[in-house]
């Protein structure tokens, strides 16, 4: 008896623990559409991808810190550049359930909200991969974003949703240096695991 109760609780204890951990991870790709131009470029749509920790401190509010790497195409003075904004992502977020905390032991779908910071710099390259002109620090830029999240088991989720990102650096792009804001909004979908 005693020897089945010491293997039950090794059997049960750490996916009780597992149901119950604050932590999970993000990992997404992304669509970005510029809504301005960069300085006197004017940049195509873009694609992106990341992924972010999330710790969850209330039942609906958790802080999230990531890395994420977006990627535009733009023609200035005859020559194709990469413009690529590298850098953290960082802020917190609010899921919500629609309707009821779950069904039948497993989370129902959500919405989302979030909003944040960014700490990125941007990188000009043309098509030979050279340095054209670089942001060498990084800047404070900010986030906000919506979306749905869309369980498909107790740990592991689809979150869908949209972005708008904006960051502010000077920037060499042949004309000399200047100021240069990239503002872009992204449909992505992340793929989120629960620890």
């Amino acid at each position: 008896m005693r020897t089945t109760l010491v293997v039950a609780a090794f059997l049960l204890v750490p996916g009780a623990v597992r149901a119950q951990s604050p932590f999970s991870l993000e990992i997404g790709a992304n669509v970005a559409l510029p809504i301005q131009d960069f300085g006197n470029a004017e940049l195509e749509t873009g694609l992106g991808f990341g992924a972010n920790v999330r710790y969850r401190f209330q039942p609906h509010l958790a802080a999230y810190a990531g890395w994420e790497w977006q990627h535009f195409t733009t023609d200035l003075l005859g020559a194709e550049l990469d413009v690529e904004e590298t850098g953290y992502t960082f802020g917190v977020r609010i899921d919500h359930p629609f309707g009821s905390e779950a069904s039948e032991g497993r989370p129902g779908p959500a919405w989302w909200v979030r909003a944040g910071g960014l700490l990125d710099h941007i990188e000009l390259e043309d098509d030979t991969g050279e340095g054209e002109g670089e942001s060498t620090s990084h800047g404070l830029g900010w986030e906000a974003g919506l979306g749905i999240s869309y369980p498909l088991s107790s740990r592991i989720a689809l979150a869908p949703g949209l972005r708008i990102r904006m960051l502010r650096r000077e920037i060499d792009m042949g004309f000399g240096p200047q100021d240069a804001t990239l503002t872009y909004l992204t449909g992505g979908l992340g793929v989120v695991i629960g620890f």
